[in-house]
């Protein structure tokens, strides 16, 4: 970062590009091809790396010199746990978001409750196999889980967006509090 920036400066940057990566995804969640999630996600990676930095530099700053390795190694496993929290729990909001909207727009056509299982295997069957389905309640179904997927896929990247900015805002306030402290 740019010298004299301080980490509650570069937090605050950070944090602000990602959740505009986070938002930038959600709006394009209906994007055909890369091209239209590229913003998004250039602007989102280039955020998370930006609040790396001070992440980083309290785990330096804060390791004493007999620990600085371990301190410092452990960073990435702080990291690497809270990333895979982060995956495991986007993935089940997205699934689960997926077929309760699938099975919502199923009924709201019109399909019997006893036929809903077989819609959703015909799913589930493209998506394990890409077996296109041969039903028109198979071919309806896939539609349906498409944008029910789209959709969570948005609603995921938005609840992504709000928590960075709580998380950020707080972090950024809890940084800027020491800085004044020790000055």
């Amino acid at each position: 970062m740019a010298k004299g920036m301080g980490n509650h400066t570069a937090l605050l940057i950070g944090t602000l590009a990602s959740v505009g990566g986070f938002v930038l995804l959600a709006l394009n969640h209906d994007a055909k091809d890369l091209i239209g999630f590229l913003p998004g996600l250039i602007l989102g990676g280039a955020g998370i790396v930006i609040c790396a930095i001070p992440f980083g530099n309290l785990f330096i700053r804060e390791a004493p010199a007999e620990y600085f390795g371990p301190v410092t190694s452990s960073r990435t496993t702080v990291g690497q746990f809270f990333f895979s929290i982060g995956f495991a729990l986007s993935t089940v909001v997205i699934d689960k978001l997926t077929v309760g909207g699938t099975v919502y727009r199923l009924e709201k056509a019109g399909v019997p409750p006893n036929q809903t299982g077989t819609a959703l295997d015909a799913v589930t069957a493209y998506a394990a196999r890409s077996t296109a389905p041969t039903t028109s309640l198979g071919h309806q179904a896939l539609a349906d889980a498409t944008s029910s997927y789209a959709n969570s896929f948005a609603t995921a990247m938005y609840i992504a967006a709000g928590l960075m900015l709580i998380v950020g805002l707080i972090g950024y306030l809890l940084l800027a509090r020491n800085t004044r402290k020790a000055n």
